[in-house]
């Protein structure tokens, strides 16, 4: 059914009884997705270290809706994730929250592959100056034993570039120092970020949520690829627990004129 490794799809979620669900039941759609697929897949999963999907719960504005979007970063999780995650039936139980969910529209938002991403942006003719990040769930990297409450650029940067490096069947960015020298090409242009901890498991992880904009300086080559792992963040999310419902990332690229 979904033929690219990078396939994102979303269900809008309706609960049926007067219960409000935030981001944190994330963690909880989690062990719906894990029941979901086969047994086997399951546990082999667990013992990923980085997991080849990532899926959050957030509110669009827009639409005032609520909706659940989930990413493959494979080809096999493509098929044995996204798909059972499709087919789940019209209602369904969170039995830690005693909530029933309907499900009343169900979308693929985009599908592509690795070649084609690295070509669009290493080998196109576009180049961006600025990248909006919107960090729409709690987003914290692990550094040095601690919860990362701003997103500073080499963290930022270096998540998305070993999630790329791991998963891609095509271009592999492996100078050592390529983030170093990406970093050097770039500049906060702007934030509004706000301390916005993630609830799981009886805690709180600390994290942040709101918009960061990165400003690209002149070297082409890096622009470029400072867009490409831009685009990927909105398939892989970004920093830790991506897979429990945090660092849900959206972004909007503005051109060089």
């Amino acid at each position: 059914m979904f033929s690219k490794p990078l396939t994102t799809i979303e269900l809008t979620l309706q609960p049926k009884e007067q219960t409000k669900l935030t981001q944190s039941a994330g963690s909880l759609l989690q062990g719906v997705l894990m029941e979901a697929i086969e047994p086997a897949y399951a546990s082999q999963l667990h013992l990923e270290n980085l997991r080849p999907y990532s899926q959050y719960l957030y509110v669009d504005r827009q639409e005032h809706t609520l909706k659940w979007r989930l990413s493959s970063l494979n080809q096999e999780a493509a098929q044995r994730l996204l798909e059972p995650a499709w087919n789940l039936p019209d209602t369904f139980r969170l039995k830690q929250k005693g909530v029933t969910v309907e499900i009343t529209q169900r979308k693929c938002c985009r599908e592509a592959d690795y070649d084609t991403l690295a070509n669009t942006y290493l080998g196109g003719e576009a180049t961006y100056r600025k990248l909006h990040f919107a960090f729409l769930t709690s987003t914290t990297f692990k550094t040095n034993g601690t919860y990362a409450l701003y997103p500073e650029l080499e963290l930022l940067f270096h998540s998305l570039l070993q999630r790329w490096n791991y998963f891609s069947d095509s271009e592999v960015i492996d100078a050592p120092d390529a983030v170093q020298e990406l970093v050097k090409n770039l500049f906060v242009g702007s934030y509004d970020l706000k301390l916005h901890p993630f609830a799981l498991e009886g805690t709180r992880v600390q994290a942040f949520r709101g918009n960061y904009t990165v400003v690209l300086k002149n070297n082409i080559i890096l622009r470029r690829l400072a867009a490409l792992l831009a685009d990927y963040a909105q398939f892989s999310g970004v920093g830790i627990k991506t897979a429990l419902g945090m660092g849900g990332t959206q972004v909007e690229m503005e051109l060089w004129r």
